[in-house]
């Protein structure tokens, strides 16, 4: 669902090239006196009437575009009148005038010049007629052109950029990238216009094409160019930034930048401005994600108060500020508005905002106690869904849905609707990996690091410089006393000498004192960039919330550690096989509907910190994803997995997690299983971790709040081929594999059963 605007404003205009001005000159002729006119002119003077009615486009297009098309002209007074024509059309933005006179220009022989003016007026309209087919013949064009200007390549770079954003308008956006990645190429080698504009087709086509870190990516480049260039703020930009990063889910930098956005708006004499109703409405989702209600309230009112005086539809910040009201527990105020918002909607014939309207119109009346209405609306919800794609909206709904059911009794469609629900989202997740935050984080950084570098690079210049200065000075002493040596007898000399020596030495201590602070300097912004570069890695490389290890981080120990075991086992002295250990918090999920998301944070963080007092120095603790963590023990019998795990059961009993007032014991279950678990030369880590998963599986489906191993059974070994074809379940009953299962009663006894 379209919870905010996307700002990326690089509208056609944006990408058209400025125009050639005719010059003023001559008499104004009046509209009036040229109707009076009863004989046709000679097309050398219909040409002086144009040029001296340029500031009037209007004029200009009523006078002489009757008298182009009908009268006989040479090919010499066609293309001269066509273009001055084609200047008016375009100055009044009469795009078929432009389009149709071109249309007549371009198989005529025209100088470089003249057919350069012509593409660049042309570019600006080419993409509505929306025909491919025309702009790879203007592509044609320019590309012919380019040989015949080789002084003019910033120029034929920016018709590039200009006719790669018209294949953005159709969505044909690798033609789209390409185009606009040869007009980067064709430009100077400082960045320039193109390179500007350029960029900015590059992260439209990647944000359509949903790729969100290469569109910030892009656009970064673009800002680069407008810093070389010394532009000041450019607000459509900003605000560009500011609406990738909101779908990145980089809510503060999105914040940032909108309020940048704003700013640069206010400055006189810019010829774009942005929309204000679609930056309020985006400023109150940022503020909403960031649990600022307030502010979240006053600018999706605001957004919606502007989009009214201004005509616009105001639909989005309607259903975000209802959505606002509902999680802030008030439901009879968000209904109406999801009410109004669902009409416009189905004025607008947007099927998929319908399908979330009415989600959220059921999730209401669910709320007010009102369930059978509320499940009429989650099926019109459903209808709805079922016509679209979107499983990331759908998922939305479901938890709402099935809580309404089980509030009915209706059991059986609660349990159908939660086992699509589940298939939708193993779906989702295999969609969304955290590579796309992991590669922001990184961009930001990398964006910081040559920050940093600059002022390196510039504080040692700097430091040249003034060692530089030393040396003259040095040279210029050394000529003193060469001049002064020859004066010796002369006490004026002695009393200059004097003066002069004490001069230099006064200036060389306080330009040694400078060189020495300049060093001091430049030693503080080595650490510092040292320091920055530590902490890139420690952010790669850990959890944001809890600080254990990431995913990324486990696979790549995973990776080294198979790799030196198989090292050890061809070398013929095979190590001890890594033991991995998956661990799941028991019903997560009602934590969160009970408590709220903040509280699955705490008890996140809970959970983690207790597993870190359990673990041993060389252990390797990961959050997996969600509320699944993976333990490596480097080194473990399989027989102190008991008595490990009973440790961590033991401590979160010991210590409950507080939950509005009340203590909250934190259960989980745990799968285990060895890597490899046959000596074996292959590095690939996948399978024994699927071996760890089914254990985990198993444990849950026991009865939670314990733990199973999958172990090799006997002295027999599986080769790797057979492996790769082998299914988990036909290893345990082939007996390849068998089954340690730690039960749990509730007095925290165990029992150990083992199954062949």
């Amino acid at each position: 669902m379209k919870k905010f605007s996307l700002l990326l404003a690089l509208t056609l205009s944006m990408l058209s090239v400025d125009t050639m001005q005719a010059a003023d000159g001559g008499p104004a002729i009046s509209s009036t006196s040229l109707a009076k006119a009863t004989t046709s002119p000679a097309p050398e003077t219909m040409l002086v009437r144009v040029r001296q009615l340029a500031a009037k486009p209007e004029v200009v297009l009523q006078l002489a575009l009757p008298y182009w098309r009908s009268q006989p002209l040479n090919q010499a007074d066609t293309i001269a009148l066509g273009l001055a024509l084609m200047k008016a059309a375009n100055a009044t933005d009469q795009s078929q005038d432009v389009i149709a006179i071109a249309a007549r220009l371009r198989p005529l022989p025209m100088q470089p010049l003249d057919r350069r003016l012509m593409l660049g007026l042309l570019a600006a309209y080419i993409d509505r007629l929306h025909d491919p087919g025309r702009i790879r013949l203007m592509e044609d064009d320019v590309r012919q052109l380019a040989p015949r200007l080789p002084d003019h390549q910033p120029y034929i770079a920016d018709l590039r950029a200009q006719l790669a954003g018209s294949y953005a308008i159709l969505n044909l956006f690798s033609d789209s990238i390409r185009l606009a990645r040869e007009a980067i190429a064709t430009g100077s080698q400082h960045p320039g216009v193109a390179d500007y504009r350029a960029w900015q087709v590059i992260s439209i086509a990647e944000m359509r094409q949903g790729k969100i870190p290469e569109a910030i990516e892009a656009l970064h480049s673009a800002e680069k160019a407008s810093i070389a260039m010394k532009m000041p703020d450019d607000a459509l930009l900003l605000s560009s930034f500011s609406a990738l990063y909101l779908y990145a889910g980089q809510w503060q930098q999105s914040i940032d930048y909108t309020r940048r956005a704003l700013a640069a708006s206010h400055i006189a004499g810019r010829k774009m401005q942005i929309n204000r109703a679609d930056t309020f409405n985006n400023l109150g989702s940022a503020y909403s994600q960031l649990g600022d209600f307030k502010q979240a309230q006053t600018y999706f009112r605001a957004a919606i108060k502007l989009a009214k005086q201004q005509g616009q539809s105001y639909a989005y910040p309607l259903n975000n500020l209802g959505e606002l009201l509902r999680q802030h527990a008030q439901p009879a105020e968000a209904l109406p508005i999801f009410r109004e918002a669902l009409g416009i909607f189905r004025q607008q014939r947007d099927v998929l905002a319908q399908a979330v309207a009415w989600a959220n119109i059921g999730a209401s009346l669910a709320a007010l106690g009102q369930r059978e209405a509320g499940a009429k609306a989650f099926d019109q919800s459903q209808l709805l869904f079922a016509k679209i794609h979107d499983s990331e909206e759908r998922l939305k709904m479901y938890p709402d849905m099935i809580a309404n059911l089980r509030a009915l009794h209706r059991y059986r469609e609660a349990v159908q609707v939660m086992q699509v629900m589940q298939a939708y989202k193993e779906a989702s997740d295999q969609r969304n990996s955290e590579q796309s935050r992991i590669r922001i984080a990184k961009l930001e950084s990398v964006i910081d690091l040559e920050h940093q570098q600059r002022k390196l690079v510039e504080a040692e210049q700097e430091h040249l410089k003034q060692r530089n200065t030393i040396e003259r000075f040095k040279t210029r002493n050394q000529q003193q006393r060469q001049w002064i040596g020859g004066m010796v007898a002369s006490l004026l000399a002695l009393l200059l000498f004097a003066v002069l020596a004490y001069r230099q030495s006064r200036l060389r201590q306080r330009l040694n004192q400078q060189l020495e602070q300049s060093n001091v300097e430049l030693a503080e912004q080595r650490q510092s960039l040292a320091e920055l570069n530590a902490k890139i890695t420690h952010q790669s490389e850990h959890d944001a919330l809890t600080g254990l290890c990431n995913r990324r981080y486990g696979q790549a120990w995973l990776e080294r550690k198979m790799l030196a075991l198989a090292n050890d086992f061809q070398q013929g002295t095979p190590s001890p096989p890594l033991l991995l250990m998956l661990l799941d918090i028991d019903h997560f999920k009602s934590i969160n509907d009970q408590h709220g998301h903040e509280a699955g944070d705490r008890a996140l963080t809970h959970f983690s910190a207790v597993l870190r007092q359990c673990s041993r120095p060389d252990d390797v603790l990961v959050r997996w994803g969600g509320e699944e963590f993976l333990w490596i023990f480097p080194q473990l019998n399989p027989l102190e997995v008991d008595a490990i795990f009973q440790r961590l059961r033991t401590s979160l009993h010991s210590q409950p997690l507080q939950l509005s007032g009340e203590p909250q014991i934190i259960k989980v279950s745990a799968g285990y299983g060895l890597a490899p678990a046959w000596p074996t030369a292959d590095t690939d880590w996948a399978p024994w971790l699927n071996i760890a998963d089914a254990a985990l599986y198993r444990a849950k489906a026991g009865g939670r709040d314990r733990i199973t191993g999958l172990l090799p059974s006997g002295q027999v070994h599986m080769d790797a081929a057979t492996l790769a074809r082998t299914s988990i379940a036909e290893m345990l009953q082939d007996g390849w594999l068998r089954e340690q299962d730690m039960l749990r009663n509730s007095d925290d006894t165990a029992a150990d059963s083992t199954v062949q």
